[in-house]
Formats: C-alpha cells, structure tokens, sequence
C-alpha cells in the first residue's frame, strides 16, 4: 500500500436526500427532551458543550449518563436507509471510504449491490482508529466517529474528542512517522496495523457532505498535521479536497480556513434543495475524473472556473 490512492471522507449531506433523513437538528430534539431548559440557547452553542452540559444534567438528577445520550442516537440513526448518492459512490473504484457517520447507509447500499461485510473489525470499546467493515468487493468503509451498534464508540462531548486526539497522536507519532507514511514494508503486519489516520494522511483525500464544522476538532487535527506532513514529505503524503455547495460562488468561514491551509476548495453550484442531488453526482464525477485523469485527459463534462480563491464546479 505504498502508493497514493483516492480516499472519499463522507459526511452526512448525501444521507439528507434519503426519504429516512435525521438532521442533527432531529437528533438534537430528542436529546433536549432531557434537558428542555436548554433549548432556547441550544443553537448558541458548539454541540460538544451542549452535549456535556444534557449528560451533567442527566447525572445529576439520576435520568441517565452520556451513554444513555448515545444510545438514543444509535437507535436514531439506525433507522437511515440509503439513496442512489450512496449507490454511486460504492461504484467510484475507490478502496477505502472514511465517513464520520454512525449508521449504515453505505453497508445497506453495498448489501442492495448483492455484496455482503467480509471482515468486520470493531475491537475497540470507546475509539474508533480501526473501526471499519470491509465488503467483498475489497470496499473498506471506516467508522472513524463510532457506529450505532457500539454506541460507546459514538464519538461526541469534549472528553472524546480530547482524549481520541492523543490516541490519534500517539498512533502516528508516537514512535516517530507513522510506518504508513514512510512506506514500510510491515505496514498492516501485526504490531503495525493501519488505522483510518494512516489512510488520512497518505492518500488524496475528497472530503464529501461533511460540515466540517470548528468544533470537531479531531477533523482539523487531521487536516493540519497532514499539512505539516506535506511540507515536511512533499509528495509522499496526498492532497485534500474539500467539496462545498455555493449558490453564488462565496467562500465561507471554514472555506477560506482551508484555502489558508493550502487545501483546495471546490465551490459546487446548487439552485435550490432539488439540485444538491445533481451536485453530489457532480461531486462523484469529478472525483471519478480526477482519478482517471492520466485515461482521459479530456476532462469535457464540468467547465471549472477560478472564483474566490477556489475552484468553481458549475453546472
């Protein structure tokens, strides 16, 4: 696994288009049903806090603890069902999809496709580094926030994600670069097993429906050490495109964060919530492109445009 592949990291964005779509909004209600006092200043605040701040309550009036908060979101998410951005994107190519979902649209997509789970790895309780189910076909899906069936591993509230960055930290630099990154033979041979980070780091990596919001701060760890690892690895280590939806070519917050970072942006037009099905598939095509590039130079299907400081995909 010396060479660089394409790795998609998918958010919950395609997920909305199925008619069994849960926002965060949705799984927000039903947490705040423990705690209705919070509600009005709920969207004030970065959810890891509000998390915190509906477990502590739980505790001390004896309703429950954050494990029974993530059980609530297991069963939630559970009930996902998957729609034809998640049927499209298992026929990509690609080998490994890293997604920060808890459910599993794309292993219910895979079984529809007359695959089945091969080899299931979820020997962790409460991390997620190797948490990934692997399809038939050699498709490794990793759960790298925790999965519905192990709720412990969900990964919300402060105490998790500090403490999964020192266990990501101590992953890949613990006894130095990650084994990965330096191409060693013993990569995947047991002590040196390969954790989502690896995969990371590594490869081309096209961030897909994700939010990206500040307060997942193990994502933005991530990202910037993989930056740092790029200037220090040059071309051992692959680039990272980051997947938006404009209306009108405007760069947001976290946008411009990552053009600082010297990610690249790409800005996809939407007209309305019936065109975020046409930008997905625009967003796989473009993906599928990008890796057939050397096949098909003539790239004639999506016209790109510099706007912004970032690349326009119109429609």
């Amino acid at each position: 696994m010396s060479s660089i592949e394409a790795v998609i990291l998918l958010g919950n964005g395609p997920n909305r288009l199925s008619k069994s779509s849960i926002s965060w909004g949705d799984v927000l209600n039903d947490l705040m049903r423990q705690t209705p006092h919070l509600k009005a200043e709920s969207h004030d605040k970065p959810f890891p806090l509000l998390f915190e701040q509906i477990a502590i309550h739980m505790e001390r009036t004896n309703k429950g603890n954050d494990g029974s908060l993530k059980n609530i979101i297991g069963k939630k998410v559970s009930t996902l069902t998957p729609n034809a951005v998640h049927h499209r994107l298992l026929k990509l190519g690609v080998n490994n999809v890293l997604t920060t979902n808890y459910d599993y649209t794309l292993e219910k997509a895979a079984v529809a496709e007359g695959l089945n789970i091969f080899q299931h790895n979820a020997t962790e309780k409460k991390y997620s580094l190797f948490r990934k189910r692997t399809l038939n076909n050699g498709i490794n899906v990793w759960h790298m926030h925790g999965e519905a069936d192990s709720p412990r591993s969900i990964t919300l509230g402060y105490g998790h994600y500090t403490s999964y960055i020192s266990s990501l930290w101590q992953h890949t630099m613990g006894h130095g670069t990650s084994d990965f990154i330096q191409g060693n033979s013993t990569v995947g041979k047991p002590p040196h097993p390969i954790a989502w980070i690896d995969v990371f780091l590594k490869n081309n990596l096209f961030i897909v429906g994700l939010g990206l919001g500040f307060e997942e701060v193990d994502l933005w760890w991530a990202i910037t050490h993989k930056e740092r690892m790029r200037n220090r690895f040059g071309n051992k280590v692959g680039k990272t495109v980051f997947y938006q939806f404009s209306s009108d070519g405007t760069v947001d917050a976290k946008g411009r964060s990552l053009l600082d970072l010297g990610i690249e942006v790409v800005l996809v037009e939407v007209d309305g919530e019936w065109d975020y099905y046409k930008g997905y598939m625009r967003i796989l095509s473009d993906i599928h492109a990008r890796c057939n590039y050397k096949k098909h130079k003539k790239h004639q299907d999506w016209v790109y445009h510099k706007k912004s400081s970032a690349t326009w995909l119109a429609r």
